[in-house]
């Protein structure tokens, strides 16, 4: 089990899944929260998804018909499957991210979930992780 509190969490520098665990909230001095909670820390990636045309060959170019953005990583799709279920205890994103329109597309995500995002670092020498996917 991995127990974070406040004075752990500026340390963290995470670039995989480290744990999901129930953090104990009797070792934050936030009082707002009264209960346990779920903390849901590592990867917090931004998946560009591109829908093309036809499959290139090499050198040649594709029309990309569509493209959306999601959340991605181990973290970020255990928060948002977590949030979906509704659980009576609170949901914390641990991790690391750019201060960067990726990053801000993270943080919204997580906020329109409705969980705290204090625990996602923005660190502003850092782009947040984002992918390019391609599908016919």
């Amino acid at each position: 089990m991995l127990v974070v509190t406040r004075r752990h969490v500026p340390k963290l520098r995470l670039s995989w899944l480290v744990a999901v665990s129930v953090l104990s909230m009797s070792e934050l001095d936030n009082s707002k929260f009264r209960s346990n909670g779920i903390v849901c820390a590592g990867n917090w990636i931004v998946d560009i998804v591109h829908s093309i045309d036809h499959w290139p060959n090499k050198n040649d170019l594709a029309r990309i018909t569509h493209a959306r953005q999601g959340i991605g990583g181990g973290a970020a799709n255990v928060l948002t499957n977590l949030a979906e279920l509704q659980p009576e205890l609170p949901l914390f994103p641990v991790g690391c991210i750019g201060q960067d329109d990726y990053g801000r597309f993270v943080q919204d995500h997580c906020q329109r979930l409705g969980v705290e995002t204090s625990y996602l670092v923005q660190l502003p020498d850092a782009a947040t992780a984002h992918t390019h996917e391609c599908y016919r």
